[in-house]
């Protein structure tokens, strides 16, 4: 029913969590969280993070709400049917130690949200030097993330 993108731990690679859901209100499919291991492949962190809510998941933004540096994930729960209200779920990102950059692009004549400007951040790790890109975007599909890019 959903899915998005965002960087849980702030390592530059993303991770995704996907909304599962089905409008029979009988079904019932837990929430799915993978977390990117260095761009080799994707570990099931559903369970560790507690991310496997049992309730029809249809809108999921990555946003650092609380201004703190690490990406929290807003999931809009329920509305399959009429009457079918869930409360929205709020996952807070208990943080980490690694750095982070916040950009908020502006254009100066047309296109004010710099919506499909790229960015290229260059960061030095304990492997080397590291490039990150980044496209100004809303985000996934059934979800939205803010304008303003948060890089890890």
């Amino acid at each position: 029913m959903a899915c998005n993108f965002g960087d849980l731990d702030n390592d530059g690679y993303l991770d995704f969590y996907i909304g599962t859901g089905d409008p029979d209100l009988s079904t019932l499919i837990p929430k799915r969280m993978f977390r990117n291991a260095e761009g080799k492949f994707f570990q099931d962190v559903t369970t560790s993070g507690d991310f496997g809510h049992l309730q029809k998941g249809h809108g999921i933004a990555f946003a650092d709400i609380d201004n703190d540096g690490d990406q929290d994930i807003f999931e809009n729960m329920g509305g399959a049917y009429s009457g079918d209200t869930y409360r929205k779920v709020l996952y807070e990102n208990p943080g980490n130690s690694n750095h982070w950059l916040k950009l908020k692009l502006v254009g100066v004549q047309s296109n004010r949200a710099a919506i499909g400007a790229q960015i290229k951040v260059t960061v030095e790790t304990e492997n080397g030097r590291r490039t990150i890109y980044k496209k100004v975007s809303a985000g996934g599909s059934f979800g939205a993330n803010p304008l303003r890019q948060e890089i890890g």
